[in-house]
Order: C-alpha cells, then structure tokens, then sequence
C-alpha cells in the first residue's frame, strides 16, 4: 500500500508541474509544446519507480534474512525467540507459545529468559525459565542457570556447536517423532580459551518420562518408563583460525579452512537420588573442501559410546531423517526410519558433494547438483532389561544410503528451493524396492 501510494504520488506529481505549466502558456484550449512530457521524462520517472521498488523489496528481504538468522525479533529490551512463539515437529506437531530474553539495554551483566509454549498433537504445556550471568567479555566467559519441562528427542545426541544456517541440517528438527518428556535443573559454565577452543561444563539433574510403552527394568513387574539422571560433563568445540566475515546481507559467518572438532565427555551419576551410572564419549568431526572448478565437498564423522547400561533414552538412535517426503537434511540418514536402529556404540559418515552452477543460470533459475552417499554402524549390547513392545535392532551389519539433489530449481531472494531422491541398499534395504526411496524437498540459504 505505502509503495502504491508512493508510485502514484510521483506520478501525480510529474502531471501536475505539466498541467501548471500547461496553464500558465496557454489558458485557452491550446496546448503548448513545452506540456508535452518527453520521452526522457517518463523514462526517468519510471527509472525511478523501479529504484524505489527495488529498495522496497529489498529492505523486505533484509528483515526475513534477519528473522532467520537471529531467530528472534528484537525490541527496545527483550528479544523474542520466534521458535518459541511458532514451532513443528512430529511429535508435537503445531507448537504456539511465547517466549522473552532480556537483552543488554535493561543489563550488559546479565540476561533473564522464560518461555511456555503448547503442542497440539501431543496435547502438553511446555515451560522453561534461565538466567545468565556475562563474567568476562574477552573469553566469553557464562554462568548460566537453566530449567526446562519440556520434551527432547528419545537417544539423540547433541554437541556444542554453533547453528550454521547455511546448512540443511537445521531442519531435521522438524521431522523428529519420537520424544520424551523430560523435567531438568542444570548449571553450566561456557568459555572461549586458546582463541579457538570453546568449553562448556555442566551439572544437571533430569527426570525423563517415556511416551511410546518402553519400560526398563529386570522384568515387566519390576520396569519402570520413568528415569533419574544426574550428570556432569565437558564439551568442547575447536575450529582453528576461525573468521566471522560479513556476507553481503551484513551478517557475520563463521568460516574455517580446517576442519571442526566436537567432543562430549559425560559422567552419570548416582548424586541426587539418581539411579544409573554411566560414561559417554561422543565425538563430531566435520570439513569442507572447495575444490577449484568442481564444486566444493562435506564431510562429517559422527562417533558415540556408552560405557555402562542405561535406558533406551540414554543411547544412540540411528538418527535418520526419513518421511516419504520430506525436506533434507544433511547428517542424517533420509530413507532410515525414525527410532528404527538404537546403539550403544556408532560411527557415522555423511558424504556431500555439491557441483555448483552446471548450467546458463537466470535471477530465478539457479541449479546446482549434489551428490550424497551416507554410512552408518553400530552395535547394540546384550541388556534384558529393555522391555519394548518391538524388538530393538542396531545396524551392526552396516546401513548405506546415496542420494540426489537438484538445489535451486527456483531461487528467490536468498532462499532456494530444489527437489531430491534417495536410496537405501546394503544389508537393510527392504524386500519392496518403493520402500527404499525417499523424496526431498531441497531447500537452502545463501549469503
């Protein structure tokens, strides 16, 4: 309306200084030649309606590319996370709540957070509230006290990563239907040291409750489906001679031409009324390589052990991606069915390599192809106390998948959106050929 109004306001304009002009020479019915509008005129007024729409559009696009990036909406003292207000997954399907973080115009020592939000496939409230304390800006340095009564994916993993929006493997969250409510207290204290080397130490306790008729226990008498955790662990995460460079949407990007190394030591144990002991050793390593005139390729290694027997929440799903048709997402397995393999030891390797431009490309018509192959095992030891109502299998024997994308079929703005096709074969390829594909909608950001 306001661009409408604009346009309309120039052109006015342009019209009235004729027709003044036009009256002044000639009050009659004559017209003079000095009230015609030129060529050029017109042609300049038109130039500058399309600079004006070009602007427009392309202030719309800067506010989208920050609600992205940022994940929030900023005002004059709190931010407002917008997965807090709208979210999906599976499991809860539509998610609406509200959330606030303070930021540093009411305090640059510290940050006050709260949030609640309702799924409505699963029909639950979810809460949670934090508090950070800033200890030294130079290292980074945070204290911060956390809760949540929330639910979190059944045996998934996480590290302590920065999110990388460039990345597809952002939206595998939305895809995840497995989960169990979980209730914690934790304690964590995060650093930057070696200029590179960023560390989280943590302590929490959790009381996990199971959704889908698992119990754990020496039989179905004495099994429970509800569990208390106490840990304490390390993470790290080591990117050497890692730059932030602005992009051309002046955001700043993290990028490194050595690879990234993630590592998780956790310790369970028996503080605080807990009931297992346990340690878990995790490691993530990813790498990207450009390689002059062909593209550029990603790879990234996944590893994970359980020392000690734990509930099924406690170990490793296959951590697949899988729906008939489904967005991709990089680092998972997109034909394995969610919650279809558990581990208690693994090594994942995710395999991409991306052509780039291979044709004549246009504003909207940007294609690029991908080439994806994908391997996993795992093992899964002798405990009886698992009690499920299907058998709980890993993929010892070795899970392969490949896949092919066309990104960027239509691109708009910074956004690009594409199509994929997916194969299971190996050891756990289905008898029926359909079951093995999967079909993928590509969708991708670029600076």
């Amino acid at each position: 309306m306001i661009r409408n109004l604009f346009v309309i306001s120039i052109l006015l304009l342009i019209i009235s200084i004729k027709v003044k002009a036009q009256n002044q020479n000639d009050s009659i019915v004559t017209v003079s030649q000095d009230s015609i509008l030129q060529f050029s005129e017109v042609k300049s007024a038109l130039r500058l309606i399309d600079s004006v729409k070009n602007a427009e559009q392309q202030k719309k696009d800067e506010k989208r590319f920050d609600l992205i990036v940022n994940r929030s909406i900023n005002t004059r003292y709190f931010s407002l996370p917008i997965n807090k207000i709208l979210d999906y997954n599976n499991f809860e399907g539509i998610r609406l709540g509200f959330g606030l973080i303070t930021n540093s115009n009411i305090s640059e020592y510290f940050s006050i957070e709260g949030y609640f939000g309702y799924g409505f496939k699963d029909e639950n409230w979810k809460y949670g509230s934090g508090l950070s304390l800033y200890l030294h800006e130079k290292t980074e340095s945070k204290l911060h006290f956390s809760y949540m009564n929330d639910v979190t994916e059944k045996a998934g993993y996480n590290f302590f990563e920065k999110r990388d929006i460039t990345s597809t493997e952002i939206y595998r969250k939305f895809l995840v239907d497995k989960m169990d409510l979980v209730e914690k207290y934790q304690v964590s204290f995060s650093f930057l040291s070696f200029s590179y080397l960023r560390s989280n130490a943590f302590i929490n306790k959790s009381v996990i409750t199971d959704t889908d008729n698992y119990y754990y226990g020496a039989s179905l008498i004495d099994a429970t489906n509800n569990f208390v955790f106490s840990e304490i662990g390390l993470q790290f995460r080591y990117a050497y001679n890692e730059r932030f460079i602005r992009s051309e949407r002046n955001t700043y990007v993290p990028v490194t031409n050595y690879p990234i190394l993630m590592a998780n030591i956790i310790k369970g144990t028996n503080w605080f009324d807990a009931e297992y002991e346990y340690t878990k050793y995790e490691a993530k390593i990813t790498q990207t390589f450009y390689l002059q005139s062909l593209g550029k390729t990603k790879l990234a290694l996944v590893g994970g052990l359980v020392d000690g027997k734990v509930p099924l929440n406690k170990l490793y799903n296959g951590h697949g991606s899988y729906q008939p048709f489904s967005i991709e997402s990089e680092n998972s397995f997109g034909t394995m069915r969610m919650g279809e393999f558990y581990s208690d030891k693994f090594l994942s390797v995710f395999f991409k390599h991306n052509f780039g431009n291979l044709f004549v490309s246009t504003n909207i018509f940007k294609p690029t192809f991908a080439v994806v192959n994908n391997f996993g095992i795992g093992e899964l030891s002798e405990n009886t106390y698992h009690q499920a109502n299907e058998p709980i299998q890993s993929i010892e024997k070795g899970y392969y998948e490949c896949g092919l994308l066309i990104n960027n079929i239509l691109n708009q703005s910074f956004l690009g959106y594409g199509f994929g096709l997916f194969y299971r074969y190996g050891p756990y390829a289905f008898d029926k050929k359909a079951d093995n594909f999967s079909y993928k909608l590509s969708l991708t950001i670029e600076l």
